[in-house]
């Protein structure tokens, strides 16, 4: 856990370092600031992407060589604080109080996140990393009667990026240390009165942020902030005055709810329908993506011929889409890989996993789910073999990597194996492995 904690730590340091640099250091070349700092151009152009931090006695270099008057050198040292509180601070976090049952605002969900998330974040958000921040964003020009600037709105947009790929692929408590320190930033904002644009992209921004929070949630086997987190989601896309934002929140809602054996499965087919209605007749991304989710739905509930249907539906969608790229794809293939898994169509299924593992790291969680879709396919024909492919792909991942929906999808094969089989050793493995789900 700590080395973790470690990691995410300083994944955020780097960035709040990048931004404070990258704004007093202005227009000047990176080969200048080299020279006079004594170190590298390659150098310098990582420490502005967020990829390296540099030591205590560089930042010292750094901030003579751009005439920073103290400041740049400051921002390090309160890092390298920011750093010495946290190691302090780790062996007496807590588990945050439970949640109240009196529902709060999406914006007083801040308070819940942050309370809630010093069991794994420990001090990520403290006075010190807000200080920081509050460096750079009191140094950018604010938009016209709004307190934050068009930068800023930018970054938290483009913070997405950091945070989708961190729920991919790092434990969620790792990933809730983000974005803790990104809602904070953020929500500051959301409760103060903007001009409307203002308030459509920061609520835009914000609604993306919410439900990767509810999503990690649920992987930490929280219902009660999860769900809390997913209503968040909802009201600031639809604030967002975005349909096809809305579409999409609800549709990745029921995706991840899908996880959850406790879930009603009619009543998050109820929530695909609504994003469908959100994303409206014409072809989209997001009509792809809720066709395919009531796709996996459909499948899950054993309406094999409704969910082929459907699927078809998204995949004639996604052929109509004036520009797919990967990054769209792979939430088709994904989903295919699923379906057709489930309704015993092997032709597709294999050809579905093969498309949809070019498209993923190998050490993303996506990839061992679909790894785990080929041993689904054999589990009816060749349960022992089917569980034992399960069970070595399942334990490839460290324990704390087992999250929620790769133990599901581990489950699932469980499920399609012939009851007469039920009684094979690696049947009974895989089923210890899966057993919190």
């Amino acid at each position: 856990m700590d080395d973790r904690l470690d990691d995410a730590t300083m994944m955020i340091c780097k960035r709040i370092y990048a931004r404070v640099f990258s704004h007093l250091a202005g227009d000047r070349p990176n080969k200048v600031i080299a020279r006079t700092a004594d170190c590298t151009e390659p150098y310098i152009s990582m420490i502005k992407n967020a990829e390296r931090l540099p030591s205590v006695d560089m930042a010292y270099a750094l901030d003579k060589s751009i005439n920073a008057d103290g400041c740049l050198f400051e921002v390090r040292r309160q890092i390298e604080q920011l750093r010495q509180e946290i190691a302090a601070y780790r062996r007496t976090l807590k588990a945050g109080p439970p949640a109240s049952d009196k529902e709060q605002g999406p914006v007083k969900r801040r308070d819940l996140l942050q309370d809630g998330a010093k069991v794994t974040a420990g001090a990520a958000v403290t006075p010190v990393l807000a200080a920081l921040t509050q460096a750079w964003q009191l140094s950018e020009p604010k938009l016209p009667g709004a307190s934050v600037s068009r930068s800023m709105i930018d970054d938290w947009g483009s913070a997405y990026d950091v945070h989708a790929l961190s729920f991919r692929i790092d434990p969620p408590e790792v990933a809730l240390t983000g974005l803790a320190d990104e809602w904070a930033e953020i929500a500051e904002h959301l409760e103060r009165r903007q001009p409307d644009g203002v308030q459509r992209d920061l609520s835009y921004v914000a609604a993306r942020h919410a439900y990767l929070i509810a999503g990690t949630w649920l992987q930490l086997g929280n219902r009660r902030q999860s769900h809390r987190w997913w209503l968040t989601a909802r009201e600031l896309a639809d604030r967002s005055e975005s349909d096809l934002l809305s579409a999409l929140t609800r549709e990745w809602e029921a995706n991840q709810r899908a996880t959850d054996s406790r879930e009603d499965l009619t009543d998050l087919l109820d929530l695909t329908e609504k994003a469908l209605q959100f994303a409206g007749p014409r072809p989209s991304y997001e009509r792809m993506a809720s066709l395919s989710g009531k796709a996996e739905l459909l499948a899950l509930m054993g309406r094999d011929k409704e969910a082929v249907a459907a699927m078809r539906q998204a995949e004639d969608v996604f052929e109509r889409l004036s520009s797919p790229t990967p990054s769209r794809e792979d939430i088709l293939r994904h989903e295919q890989s699923l379906v057709y898994s489930l309704v015993g169509d092997e032709k597709r299924a294999t050809e579905a996993q093969e498309a949809a593992l070019r498209f993923d790291r190998p050490n993303e969680y996506a990839t061992f789910q679909v790894r785990l879709h080929g041993a689904l396919l054999h589990a009816r024909s060749d349960p022992k073999s089917a569980c034992n492919e399960a069970v070595e792909i399942i334990k490839a991942l460290p324990v704390e990597r087992r999250v929620l929906r790769v133990r599901v999808a581990g489950r699932r094969v469980l499920d399609a194996v012939p009851v007469k089989a039920k009684h094979l050793s690696s049947v009974r493995e895989l089923r210890n492995l899966t057993a919190a789900v």
